[in-house]
C-alpha cells in the first residue's frame, strides 16, 4: 500500500504574513477570498505580529475586482513612550 503525502497549500495568513514594510507592502487577493483576507490582516496578524498595521481595501470594478492589503508600521503615541520611560520608586 503506498503511502500519499499532501503539501501542505499556502494559505492566506501565510501571504500575508511574508508582508514586510520595508519590502513588498502590498498585496492583492481575488474578491472571492475577502472574507479570509479580512480576517488574516484583522485577527490573526494582530497576535503574530503587533507592531505593523494591516489596512484592507476593495477595489470591484465590473469585469472583475480584488481586495488588496497594505502594510506599514505602526507609529508609538507619545504618551506610551512617556509612559514606558517613567520609572516610580
Amino acid at each position: 500500500m503506498e503511502i500519499i503525502k499532501i503539501d501542505k497549500q499556502p494559505s492566506v495568513t501565510d501571504y500575508i504574513a511574508q508582508m514586510d514594510p520595508n519590502g513588498e507592502s502590498v498585496k492583492r487577493f481575488h474578491l472571492q477570498h475577502i472574507k479570509a483576507v479580512r480576517e488574516a490582516a484583522g485577527r490573526k496578524m494582530k497576535f503574530e505580529k503587533p507592531n505593523y498595521k494591516y489596512e484592507t481595501t476593495v477595489n470591484a470594478i465590473d469585469d472583475g475586482g480584488y481586495i488588496e492589503v497594505v502594510v506599514s508600521e505602526k507609529k508609538r503615541s507619545a504618551n506610551k513612550s512617556r509612559r514606558n520611560n517613567e520609572i516610580s520608586i
